[in-house]
């Protein structure tokens, strides 16, 4: 099997995984519900209960590495699981197609949140939920990374209608949906199917124990036995129309080592927005993180005036031929 290369076609797939984890709310609607559930930060974090993980967050982390020059260390918390997983980038941007994703980082300036939101609208016919959580200022010093990621997928033939709030295939379905899905593998306690869509796209579905985290669980499904979707076979599938918003409160309130300067990362959103029905499905995902300037307005000021030391060397050697100490200048004077 190939790798997570699986991973660009997996974006729907890691999300629809929450169709066995999500129960979270039986009365019958058509609008885009609020929800409280946990987004993950990344594809490796301990999984819980109820929760969804989109790329959005790592995405914007890769950035900032590459900015880096490397691993991005919390000064004061170098040991902080959440950046030790980020830092893994168990999630690259090779992982996902260019056309699915957007992303832009900066100064934090009117001019870079105009840029955004033209170029996602221009990509995606989309608008931002986040950009006005974040102060754009003009000359400010502070960092603003954002991604966006947008997919809509078509199923091959919409499923039937099943009752208000749910959608699949029955005993009297035409036999041609049956073409929709493929069975991946099927057990009393434990199943999961493939279904087909028009975009190139595979949502999977599945049912069973879940490993530590979203990865494993993934990885751990039974890909190999796969049949096709029977005459007899009957399926029901859960509509689900959500939107969720994360502020990252454990990863803010920390100092980085940025551009050979030090930033407070001072906010982190991530919202998930997901939809499926029996035609189809949308997923929108955005995530941003504000890094604050600590320097000093207009500068620093090195003051060597009084109680100081001074050491000379030359170039090519290790030891100073002079050092002095001063902790009160008049004793020189």
């Amino acid at each position: 099997m190939k790798k997570i290369k699986e991973y660009g076609l997996t974006i729907l797939i890691i999300i629809i995984l929450l169709l066995c984890l999500v129960y979270y709310y039986t009365r019958k609607t058509t609008s885009t519900s609020i929800i409280n559930v946990k987004l993950l930060p990344t594809i490796v974090s301990k999984l819980e209960d109820n929760s969804i993980y989109s790329p959005t967050i790592q995405l914007i982390w890769n950035d900032l590495k590459k900015e880096n020059n490397g691993d991005v260390v919390f000064i004061g918390d170098e040991n902080n699981q959440t950046v030790r997983e980020l830092n893994l980038e168990t999630f690259k941007d090779s992982d996902i197609s260019d056309s699915l994703y957007y992303k832009k980082y900066g100064f934090a300036t009117p001019s870079l949140k105009k840029e955004i939101e033209t170029e996602i609208y221009n990509k995606f016919n989309e608008t931002s939920s986040i950009l006005d959580d974040f102060t754009f200022e003009e000359d400010s010093k502070d960092y603003f990374f954002y991604s966006m990621l947008f997919k809509e997928f078509k199923f091959l033939k919409p499923f039937d209608k099943l009752s208000n709030d749910t959608f699949g295939i029955k005993g009297s379905s035409n036999n041609e949906l049956d073409n929709n899905l493929e069975v991946l593998f099927y057990y009393s306690d434990s199943y999961a199917v493939l279904l087909k869509t028009t975009t190139g796209d595979e949502v999977i579905l599945y049912k069973g124990d879940r490993s530590d985290s979203f990865l494993d669980t993934y990885n751990a499904i039974d890909k190999t036995k796969r049949s096709k979707f029977l005459e007899s076979d009957t399926i029901s599938i859960h509509n689900l129309d959500f939107k969720v918003k994360q502020e990252y409160n454990e990863l803010e309130g920390h100092k980085i080592n940025l551009v050979d300067d030090e930033y407070l990362l001072s906010k982190v959103v991530q919202t998930v927005e997901f939809k499926i029905d029996n035609e189809g499905g949308k997923v929108k995902s955005e995530a941003g993180m504000n890094f604050k300037s600590t320097s000093l307005e207009g500068g620093r000021h090195f003051d060597f005036t009084d109680n100081y030391m001074i050491f000379i060397k030359e170039e090519t050697k290790e030891i100073p031929y002079l050092m002095i100490n001063i902790n009160d200048i008049k004793k020189f004077s």
